[in-house]
């Protein structure tokens, strides 16, 4: 009976430690957190902030620190006291504010925008800091909340080679090129004619052939 009763006490001592650690996480898992993001150099980029396990918030108080590399473009925007930015002397800033945050309005109830140097590397990470000064869950004082901070990493564009085709060598023949030809002007001789000849000369010569005809003519009429 001892031993029964014995293990029932165990048992119910676990079951309230569990129950207890569940609460304790439970607890401490109320906060704010700022999302991370990614941008390319020279870019402005948005972090949206948001309440963790928390319905509603009747007040809160938000510190956000960044470096000082960063340039804000949007600090803390929809809040219910005048921002407060300071340098930290350290290479980081700050910028605080205190927000209502009502319910249907715990998701991305506020943000931070920055803008990314010029010059910033690939692969550069910024680190962004939360600091929660005060924080209540539904009218109700959160002790301790979380503060989950982001970051921002910079991924530049790269130039990649494009796909476009680009000419294939062509097997056809090309045109050689051409010497010009070299005309050789000759003079040809006039070919012989079997015209008669004219002019003096001419006339000449053939009156004395008729005349050798005729006498030829003559010497054999005789003989006959």
């Amino acid at each position: 009976m001892k031993k029964n009763v014995f293990s029932r006490t165990i048992a119910v001592l676990a079951s309230m430690t569990v129950l207890g650690a569940a609460s304790m996480l439970s607890a401490s898992a109320e906060g704010i957190q700022i999302a991370s993001v990614e941008g390319a150099a020279g870019e402005t980029v948005t972090m949206p902030i948001s309440l963790v396990d928390i319905s509603s918030s009747m007040g809160c108080v938000v510190s956000v620190t960044y470096p000082e590399a960063l340039e804000v473009a949007t600090a803390l925007p929809n809040n219910m006291a005048a921002q407060e930015a300071a340098s930290n002397g350290d290479g980081t800033a700050t910028v605080a504010a205190t927000f209502v945050a009502p319910a249907g309005l715990a998701t991305d109830f506020t943000s931070m925008s920055f803008v990314i140097p010029a010059d910033a590397e690939d692969g550069t990470v910024y680190d962004i800091t939360l600091a929660v000064d005060q924080l209540d869950n539904g009218g109700t004082f959160v002790e301790n909340p979380e503060a989950l901070g982001g970051t921002i990493t910079v991924v530049n564009p790269t130039d990649e080679p494009t796909d476009e085709p680009t000419d294939a060598p062509t097997d056809a023949p090309t045109d050689a090129p051409t010497e010009a030809a070299t005309t050789v002007a000759t003079t040809a001789k006039p070919a012989a004619t079997g015209s008669p000849k004219t002019g003096t000369a001419g006339v000449a010569v053939a009156v004395a052939g008729l005349v050798t005809a005729g006498a030829t003519a003559v010497v054999l009429k005789k003989k006959h």
